[in-house]
C-alpha cells in the first residue's frame, strides 16, 4: 500500500499551530529541519510567529529556548519601523 509521506516542513508548521500536538512531537519534528524558522512560503511568517498566532506559548517558549530568533535583528532595534 503507498502512504503519502508529507513534506517535513510543512509537518512542522502544521504542527506548531495545532492545539493537540505535544511538545514532545513538535520537538522529534524539529529534528529532520535544517532551521527551526521554517519560514511558511506563502505567508512569510516564521515557526515562532505561527506558534505565538496559534496561542502555543509552550511551543513559543521552546523556540526561543532553541535559539530560534537569535540571528534576527529587529527593524525596531534598526530605527526601521
Amino acid at each position: 500500500m503507498f502512504t503519502q509521506t508529507i513534506d517535513p516542513q510543512l509537518r512542522f508548521r502544521q504542527a506548531v499551530q495545532s492545539p493537540t500536538a505535544s511538545l514532545s512531537y513538535i520537538q522529534r519534528l524539529s529534528l529532520k529541519l535544517q532551521d527551526l524558522r521554517n519560514t511558511d512560503p506563502a505567508t512569510r511568517q516564521t515557526s515562532l510567529a505561527l506558534a505565538a498566532l496559534a496561542g502555543r506559548t509552550d511551543v513559543c517558549l521552546w523556540l526561543i529556548e532553541e535559539g530560534h530568533d537569535e540571528e534576527e535583528i529587529s527593524a525596531v532595534s534598526l530605527g526601521e519601523n
